[in-house]
């Protein structure tokens, strides 16, 4: 699982709590994580927030996309602008409203392995 998120204090408690799952790496925005999956282009779920510096969450969708077509459906995105909610339904992304339960984050993780 690749978790991404610029607050690296959620990120460790993320970690934390999806570890207990399967292996967890993070990255800090979407360039890094872009990064990460150009090396390791099989993650089995993405979890990425959504609005970040250097690269947002949809920007990385959008050329992980391109360059890894296999993980467009492997992908939970974290947000707090509803105004995004349209581009997630366009393209049938799951989605959760932060403030969010790890155990949200948890069920959408598992569902998307489970596919």
């Amino acid at each position: 699982i690749l978790v991404v998120d610029d607050e690296e204090g959620l990120l460790d408690v993320y970690e934390a709590f999806l570890s207990q799952t399967a292996t967890v790496d993070s990255a800090v925005n979407g360039g890094e994580a872009l990064e990460k999956i150009t090396k390791r282009p099989f993650y089995s779920a993405i979890v990425t927030d959504v609005d970040m510096p250097v690269m947002d969450g949809t920007e990385l969708y959008r050329t992980v996309c391109k360059k890894f077509p296999q993980l467009k459906n492997r992908f939970v995105f974290l947000t707090t602008d509803l105004s995004r909610s349209s581009f997630f339904k366009e393209n049938n992304l799951r989605y959760l409203m932060k403030p969010v339960s790890i155990k949200d984050i948890k069920t959408a993780v598992l569902d998307i392995i489970e596919k």
